[in-house]
């Protein structure tokens, strides 16, 4: 009976130093996170204002697509690709690929929104394909076989990316 009980007793006493271990560095990484948080924010700060000046000229800026992956999806379809649209990027040099695999009338609402934004001056595209063969990654590999931009953005049609999403991500690559 002593024998189990001193059994027991050890695996209690290496139970609590193991979580007074991970408990201890738990509290350093937060220490850490703390510590070195305002100086990765300035970094970024920092990454973002010499790209500035990369902004000011257009035509020194690569290329982006933007690729739009869909099926069937009547309900969200129209708002991201407005939201892909209104992202702040010159028109000439942002490829918007929408990638309709849909069956419904989905296809419908995607011309009459593609159509409206290339008259008022977008890079838009709708790739349709004859089947949906791989899914989305599968009409993802056919978009990319068409795309032209030297960067790619993917967004799924239930995400709407801020207007400034490349602005703040294209300097960090």
């Amino acid at each position: 009976m002593e024998y189990i009980k001193g059994i027991l007793l050890l695996a209690y006493v290496v139970t609590t130093l193991a979580l007074l271990i991970y408990g201890l560095n738990t509290c350093f990484l937060v220490y850490l996170f703390i510590r070195k948080k305002d100086e990765g924010q300035s970094e970024n700060k920092a990454i973002e204002a010499a790209a500035s000046a990369q902004f000011e000229d257009p035509e020194n800026l690569p290329i982006v697509t933007t690729q739009i992956p869909l099926y069937n999806e009547i309900n969200v379809a129209e708002r991201v690709i407005r939201a892909v649209a209104g992202i702040d990027y010159p028109a000439n040099r942002h490829q918007i690929q929408v990638l309709d695999d849909s069956t419904d009338e989905t296809c419908a609402i995607v011309d009459a929104v593609v159509e409206n934004l290339s008259q008022s001056g977008h890079w838009v595209e709708v790739v349709r394909r004859p089947n949906r063969e791989g899914y989305k990654a599968g009409a993802l590999a056919a978009g990319m076989e068409q795309a032209k931009g030297q960067y790619i953005a993917i967004f799924d049609s239930d995400f709407v990316p801020p207007a400034d999403f490349l602005r703040r991500t294209l300097p960090h690559l």
